[in-house]
């Protein structure tokens, strides 16, 4: 064989292998637009547990009123590549929801499931704060065949529980 056909030959399947990377491409973005529209509709959901949360709570108390801030939260409102807090107050007694994007749009570095959103939530009263006893756990947005989901991990015992009045309501038994 030649060298001019050898180099034909290279060049052809140079040219099927760009065109095969330009495709791969394409479904890399596609799913990079699916992620990040999945992230902003996690912290909608996330925003929506608390805001349901607080309104359920308010409609029982009689001497006090729980705030969720911010106390509206729209697409637009998360931000990618920065950290996103949401707080419950309950006169000084705090949750806080803190949550951001790993760099990779799917990762598993910390959890042992996929997760497209990742954080830390976090109760305190005054008291716990002053001695250094603030409860945390991470929290994962994960998706998977089951569906997709907030997930609240406690590192110390193992357990995980889905994020969602059941789990606020024991956030806020302890600091009460």
């Amino acid at each position: 064989m030649n060298a001019a056909l050898k180099l034909d030959q290279r060049l052809v399947k140079l040219a099927a292998s760009l065109d095969n990377l330009a495709a791969k491409d394409a479904r890399l973005i596609e799913e990079m637009k699916r992620v990040e529209l999945a992230r902003r509709t996690a912290a909608l959901e996330l925003h929506a547990t608390c805001g349901s949360f607080v309104q359920r709570v308010n409609q029982l108390v009689t001497s006090i009123t729980l705030e969720l801030s911010p106390p509206a939260y729209t697409r637009d409102s998360f931000r990618d590549g920065a950290v996103n807090l949401l707080q419950i107050n309950a006169r000084g007694r705090l949750i806080q929801m803190e949550f951001t994007a790993p760099e990779a749009p799917r990762a598993m570095d910390d959890f042992r499931q996929p997760y497209i959103l990742h954080g830390k939530a976090r109760c305190y009263n005054q008291e716990q704060l002053d001695s250094l006893r603030v409860l945390e756990h991470s929290l994962y947005f994960c998706e998977d065949k089951k569906g997709s989901r907030w997930l609240a991990h406690d590192v110390r015992t193992g357990r995980t529980v889905p994020v969602d009045h059941e789990y606020l309501t024991s956030l806020m038994e302890r600091i009460v």
